[in-house]
């Protein structure tokens, strides 16, 4: 998996069946990190505005392949800050 490039995560999710929801996706800053390896979200609620431009996301936090919050979905922060992919 590349470092390089990458979208917005609502421009990411816009493009993926069902807004992305159900989809592992994770931010730049994770890949670019080997300590946090086997680490991204699973979407599973997603409200995008101005066409996918922004919006808010929420799912499960997945560090070094423990699930964060007994399971619980959070809000997904930094949409914007950070490019993101799908997890592969």
């Amino acid at each position: 998996m590349s470092a390089v490039g990458g979208r917005s995560l609502y421009q990411l999710l816009r493009t993926l069946p069902n807004q992305g929801v159900g989809i592992k996706v994770i931010p730049n800053k994770f890949i670019k990190n080997p300590t946090l390896k086997n680490s991204y979200y699973e979407v599973t609620k997603v409200n995008l505005k101005e066409e996918g431009k922004n919006g808010r996301a929420w799912g499960v936090e997945v560090l070094k392949g423990h699930t964060m919050m007994d399971g619980k979905p959070m809000e997904i922060r930094g949409g914007l800050k950070y490019k993101w992919k799908v997890y592969e």
